[in-house]
Parts: structure tokens; C-alpha cells; sequence
């Protein structure tokens, strides 16, 4: 059983990221266009189609992070040579190849343009399709399929969201893998990050007796005083634990909740948030929920 997750503790900025990555095809479905808030694209193509000689028409690959698209309430900031800048959000919409977004450049209101959010049938984002103004061209960029190796090690890796079962007696000693920490940004978790959270339970001996201390144990990666990634772990003591049961039935991925006072942490509680089988989906400790992979 492998669980694993990210924490956010007020005071700390935690960077999931160690480099620039790909976003890919399949890393999460899209079904309305309030899911695309505090999402980043970061596209591994340029596509340049040749309408009158279409054979002709090319594909070119570009380096990670050459190219995003991060996604906030407001805002649609842009990473790119030409196409760099900060556009403001005027409306996002549901059509029939996906999403629309209509733009317009925060430092030149005549600048208005579009970014197009091309769905696939599993409501994955195949392509994006960017107009930096009206009198300037389409711009089409792909997303990177995952290759079917690293595919396959996330898969082992990252604790699934029907993975894990929490009772009594499988609480202690499990470790969570989560794939994404959303807070105001959604956070693609990364193997190499090792971010987890541990449930742990310890034996010590008090007053010649041996008690029970439990508590949770977060690793995450911080960023290093001279660059680079320091994986730095946070204890949270755990001095009551609580569950609670939703009354709705409609509430399958959220019907049972545990919460855990806890000691280190501003919100001095950690939940955890399981499906009607008691399977694990996501859990929120501060200001982020950390959600487990094929959860949503």
C-alpha cells in the first residue's frame, strides 16, 4: 500500500516542482470551465497547418516551459517570446470543441484576443489554440502525451483514490501519495517531489508505562537557501481524532470525514475526506487540499 502527500503550512511556501515539465494530455479531465482556475498549460508543440498544402503542414517541439498558459480568476498569464504578457479574462465558455476564453491585454485594452481549450471524447485538453489580438493569427499548441514507461511508475507510485481503505486499524503505518495539491494554484505533484504524508503511531514509555503517541509526518520539498530542491519533513502532534458521517446520500466521494486536532498547524486540524467504501480521496491541511490521483 504506497499513499503519499503534499503539505502547506501558512508560513511556508512550498515549490512541487524541482523544473520546468510538460503538462499532459492525460493528466486530468475538464468538464466545466470553472475546473480551469489556477491550472497551468505547458504545451511540448507548435503546430503549423498549411491549408492549401496540408501534407505539408508541421509539427515542431519546443522545451519545456518555453511556452505556458497559467490560469487564475482573472487573468490568463502567458509565458512565450512574442506572445508573453498578462490578459485580462473577459468571459470563459463551454462550446462545442471545449472552452473559450475571451482576452484582452492588461497593458493594451485595444489588444483583444482568445484562447482556445480543444477537449478530446475523455474531456482531456488536447490543444490550445491562442490569438494574442484580432488582426494577429491563430497560434496552435499540443500538449505532450504521457509516455507509457513514466505512465506505468506513476501508476505504481501515486495512491489511487479507490486505492486505500481507512479503518481503525489501517490508519497507523499508512503513507499517502497524492498527485495534486490545489490552493490557489493546481499543483502537479511529480514523483521526484516524494512528497507524503505518513499516519504514524509510536510507542514511548511514561512514568515506567508504555503509552501510545501519534501523530502526522509531512515531507515535502523546500526551496534550498543556493537553489535547488531540500526535502524538509513537519510533525504534527495529534492530540484528538473525530469522524464524522455525511447524512446525504448523494455524498459518495465525501460521506465520511475524520478530522485530526493537531498541534504546529495556524488551522489546528488536518481532514481527511473518504468515499462511501471509506476509500481516501483527498486530504486539506491549511490552506490546501491534496487529492489523490483520479480524483478530481
Amino acid at each position: 500500500m504506497k499513499l503519499q502527500i503534499l503539505v502547506f503550512v501558512c508560513l511556508m511556501t512550498l515549490s512541487l516542482q524541482a523544473q520546468d515539465q510538460f503538462s499532459y494530455i492525460s493528466d486530468k479531465p475538464f468538464s466545466d470551465p470553472s475546473q480551469l482556475i489556477g491550472y497551468t498549460f505547458v504545451p511540448n508543440a507548435i503546430y503549423y497547418p498549411n491549408k492549401e498544402f496540408p501534407n505539408l503542414s508541421k509539427e515542431v517541439p519546443i522545451s519545456a516551459g518555453e511556452v505556458s498558459f497559467a490560469i487564475s480568476p482573472n487573468y490568463l498569464y502567458v509565458k512565450g517570446e512574442e506572445i508573453g504578457g498578462a490578459y485580462s479574462i473577459s468571459s470563459i465558455n463551454s462550446v462545442s470543441y471545449g472552452f473559450k476564453m475571451d482576452l484582452m491585454n492588461a497593458r493594451n485594452p485595444t489588444m483583444q484576443g482568445h484562447l482556445k481549450i480543444i477537449l478530446n471524447k475523455n474531456n482531456e485538453v488536447d490543444a490550445l489554440v491562442f490569438k494574442q489580438a484580432a488582426r494577429t493569427k491563430e497560434i496552435v499548441y499540443y500538449q505532450a502525451e504521457m509516455p507509457q514507461e513514466l505512465e506505468k511508475q506513476e501508476a505504481e507510485h501515486f495512491t489511487d483514490g479507490n486505492e486505500v481503505a481507512i479503518t481503525d486499524s489501517t490508519l497507523w503505518g499508512t503513507t499517502l501519495y497524492p498527485m495534486w495539491g490545489n490552493s490557489d494554484q493546481q499543483m502537479r505533484i511529480r514523483m521526484e517531489d516524494k512528497v507524503t504524508i505518513q499516519f504514524v503511531q509510536d510507542s514511548v514509555e511514561r512514568k515506567k508505562k508504555m503509552e501510545a503517541v501519534e501523530h502526522i509526518e509531512v515531507t515535502y520539498l523546500e526551496d534550498g537557501e543556493f537553489g535547488g530542491k531540500t526535502p524538509q519533513t513537519v510533525t504534527f502532534p495529534i492530540i484528538k481524532i473525530v469522524e464524522k458521517v455525511s447524512q446525504y446520500e448523494q455524498a459518495v466521494d465525501s460521506r465520511y470525514i475524520i478530522e485530526f486536532s493537531v498541534k504546529n498547524l495556524p488551522s489546528k486540524k488536518i481532514i481527511m475526506i473518504l468515499n462511501q467504501k471509506r476509500q481516501v480521496q483527498r486530504v486539506i491541511i491549511g490552506e490546501t487540499t491534496y487529492l489523490m490521483r483520479g480524483v478530481y
